[in-house]
């Protein structure tokens, strides 16, 4: 089962080379990799070109923002699985085969997805990054979070909901999730940690954009989507009571949370100067 993995960078010089290695030195899978940089002026494209001849495919010119420029590079995918790696996050050494593994054990799963940690610039683990189970209705009410970087998608639920949105600027992983689950797409959480996503000053998150005006209409907009789908649920519009129903469910991932919070005996470390295994 081949699988066509994307990374949009634009730049990302300081970390797009790990990323490039992280996915090139996956083991035991067939990994078909698509590059899609932005016309960087950096350095980026120099790091890219190094690693062209072990490409399936490598772009460098301005595109319309990382939903268009993942749209592209899947465009040219022959894979039946995808997965995306942002050019500052990185793939853990065996997880392309773990989750191929999975889809094949269970044919019937569209999404499937894991947890992972979360980073600092220098690649110094801060924290661990669990994914939540599934639910559209905790997650328009800010409830669910599914690591991006720990997720494959078949190519079919992919292409059966046209793709990533492009007019997002922020949300376009989350809305994709959104549109396959409303389309009737499966969803199969795996407790194992697939990724790291890394924090910095200029993500999403490291900056604060995830706290704008901007981020929150398009947060709006998807829970609009989801209640206008009919998906609705007594805590759609209550963030509160998501997060207790989510608790609820998942004791077990709350535990762990609450033990590493808490520096309990066997609980992972979380000094700045731990790195990855």
């Amino acid at each position: 089962m081949r699988v066509s993995i994307v990374t949009v960078s634009y730049n990302q010089v300081a970390f797009v080379e790990a990323a490039l290695k992280s996915v090139l030195g996956q083991k035991g899978a067939d990994i078909e990799y698509i590059v899609m940089d932005g016309g960087s002026a950096d350095g980026t494209r120099e790091v890219i070109a190094r690693y062209e001849k072990k490409l399936a495919y490598a772009a460098s010119e301005k595109d319309g923002g990382p939903a268009a420029a993942l749209n592209s590079g899947f465009a040219r995918a022959s894979g039946q699985i995808f997965g995306y790696v942002n050019s500052d996050d990185l793939l853990l050494q065996g997880s392309v085969s773990e989750a191929v593994q999975v889809f094949e054990d269970q044919p019937d799963a569209d999404v499937v997805y894991a947890h992972g940690y979360i980073i600092d610039a220098d690649g110094r683990v801060l924290s661990s990054a669990y994914s939540d189970k599934w639910s559209v209705c905790r997650y328009a009410a800010g409830a669910c979070v599914v690591l991006q970087p720990a997720t494959f998608i078949r190519a079919e639920a992919f292409r059966a909901v046209g793709g990533f949105r492009e007019d997002a600027s922020f949300t376009w992983d989350g809305q994709l999730l959104v549109d396959i689950g409303l389309n009737g797409g499966r969803m199969r959480r795996v407790d194992r940690r697939w990724a790291a996503f890394r924090l910095h000053g200029e993500s999403i998150t490291g900056s604060g954009l995830h706290r704008s005006e901007a981020y929150a209409r398009e947060k709006r907009r998807i829970a609009e989507r989801i209640r206008g789908e009919g998906a609705l649920c007594a805590f759609a519009r209550c963030r509160g009571l998501g997060r207790v129903l989510k608790w609820a469910s998942d004791p077990r991932i709350v535990g762990r949370k609450i033990s590493e919070r808490l520096g309990f005996r066997g609980s992972p470390k979380r000094p700045q100067a731990v790195r990855l295994p």
